[in-house]
């Protein structure tokens, strides 16, 4: 390799390393908050919903929500319910993923440190959980 190739190679690297950096900062203060800010959104629709829902008789509430302690972001069993437990079964299942986006809310790093594929993989299907589309009146 002459000394011209090694320069230019040694420059690439400086730029490419600049422009990751930049991308870096703009996730950081840009993507990541925007980021937390929709979940946090989604969170208070899903709890206004849970209890219109929970306060029509729609679903049973969780009685043991709050002995549950959460340390890592995880999906909700979404096994097939039968209909003799469904109404408590589908509670159940609504109100841990609330728990779920209330723990990503209020304790979760948002950090690009902190969020490996596995992470953003959770987070992307937690946040397909609840299929909207397919959500009836009855």
């Amino acid at each position: 390799m002459s000394d011209s190739d090694e320069t230019a190679t040694e420059v690439f690297h400086v730029r490419l390393e600049a422009a990751v950096a930049r991308k870096a900062r703009s996730i950081e203060s840009e993507s990541l908050p925007l980021l937390k800010s929709e979940f946090q959104r989604l969170h208070t629709s899903f709890r206004n919903f849970l209890s219109v829902i929970q306060q029509k008789g729609l679903v049973s509430g969780d009685p043991y929500k709050h002995a549950k302690k959460i340390s890592e972001v995880s999906i909700p069993e979404n096994m097939p319910i039968y209909d003799s437990d469904s109404n408590e079964d589908v509670g159940i299942r609504l109100s841990e993923y609330e728990s779920q986006l209330d723990f990503l809310t209020s304790y979760y790093e948002f950090s690009l440190e902190f969020l490996s594929l596995k992470r953003i993989k959770l987070l992307a299907d937690l946040a397909k959980f609840v299929n909207w589309a397919s959500l009836s009146v009855t």
